[in-house]
């Protein structure tokens, strides 16, 4: 059974859930609402927030379940004053620098799973983010279920005025589950 996870990014005059987003390669931070933006192109001054960034992964391939889904920073340091926050099943509001207020992303993997999981016919995704409650499974029928995805996700990288100059460390976020 392989399956295949694709990001796919919503930003400024994007509705999630209209598929039109678009697939995205990072999840890179700045001061714009932008897909794979260049850091140092889009610095976030020390003391200011990134711009929110709202993602969903696809889940395509051969299964017959996808369910406890987690996701974590699993790699990199943090420099002095700065987090990045994540939400695992939220609605989408238009991207901004403004503190969402989510918690802290885990840097160990999460127990219970925090990342809602929904299929795409389930409800009418199109119109909004309908998503299961945390922990619920994609089934497939019969047998074989391609275009599962998670729930909207929102990451987004807060900094302090102690936060160095420059640029800051490569993170690894991770993303598992159980596939059947």
């Amino acid at each position: 059974m392989a399956v295949t996870v694709t990001w796919i990014e919503w930003i400024t005059g994007e509705t999630p859930g209209t598929d039109n987003g678009t697939a995205a390669t990072t999840i890179n931070f700045g001061n714009a609402s932008a897909r794979d933006l260049t850091p140092a192109s889009n610095p976030v001054t020390a003391g200011t927030n990134s711009f929110t960034k709202y993602f969903r992964a696809n889940i395509s391939g051969s299964y017959t379940q996808i369910d406890n889904a987690k996701l974590w920073k699993s790699g990199g340091a943090y420099v002095t004053g700065e987090d990045i926050q994540f939400s695992g099943n939220i609605a989408f509001a238009a991207p901004t620098a403004t503190d969402a207020s989510d918690a802290s992303i885990l840097v160990a993997s999460p127990t219970p799973a925090n990342v809602g999981l929904n299929a795409k016919d389930v409800g009418d995704i199109a119109a909004q983010d309908k998503t299961l409650p945390l922990g619920s499974e994609v089934n497939s029928s019969p047998g074989f279920y391609s275009g599962s995805r998670t729930s909207l996700l929102r990451f987004q990288m807060i900094t302090t005025g102690s936060t160095p100059a420059g640029a800051v460390n490569q993170k690894t976020i991770s993303l598992t589950y159980d596939r059947q």
